[in-house]
């Protein structure tokens, strides 16, 4: 029963799962940003084009994006001291950004600059457009739970109105049969 009350109340909007990226993940995906990072920048150095190296380019920011959000999730989680979480937290994602900004300056000293600005504007876009979607989608919950608790608030009434209506039809006929012994 419980079962089927967390399907329902999922299926509704009420209740939303976010899986939970374990520690062993969140440190494969860490190196796996670090390596692929660091092979772009070398083959960027090598003289390579940025279009050969592309796929490497996904990884990392996949990767990076993975770390990021497994930072966010993990905040709520206890394995060990806050300060310790912290740390790691910060360190990760500090050699990230680093990472990300000696990629920037690699690609505008080989004079593909103008590509990263596209890929910067892309990514803009693309985020604000996730965001928008997400801030519909949280609209689009509430105002069906709006209107779930608008449904049971008439229920309830048009029920207590029935049962009113069913106590003062008896009293009625209770008085009527009094009435007639009389």
């Amino acid at each position: 029963m419980i079962e089927t009350l967390c399907k329902l109340l999922f299926t509704w909007g009420f209740v939303s799962i976010a899986p939970m990226l374990d520690p062993l993940t969140i440190s494969a995906a860490f190196a796996i940003a670090k390596s692929t990072i660091a092979g772009v920048q070398e083959a960027i150095q090598m003289g390579k084009d940025l279009h050969e190296c592309s796929g490497d380019l996904i990884k990392f920011f996949e990767m990076r994006d993975t770390v990021a959000k497994a930072a966010v999730q993990d905040k709520g989680k206890k394995p060990r001291s806050d300060m310790g979480q912290a740390l790691d937290t910060v360190m990760q994602a500090k050699a990230l950004r680093d990472a990300e900004k000696k990629l920037k300056e690699q690609l505008i000293y080989s004079g593909q600059g103008d590509v990263w600005e596209a890929i910067q504007a892309e990514y803009n876009l693309i985020q604000a457009n996730r965001r928008r979607e997400e801030r519909e989608a949280e609209e689009t919950a509430k105002h069906k739970r709006e209107k779930l608790a608008e449904l049971v608030e008439v229920l309830f009434y048009g029920f207590c109105g029935c049962v009113a209506g069913g106590l003062i039809c008896w009293g009625t006929f209770e008085f009527v049969i009094y009435k007639m012994r009389l």
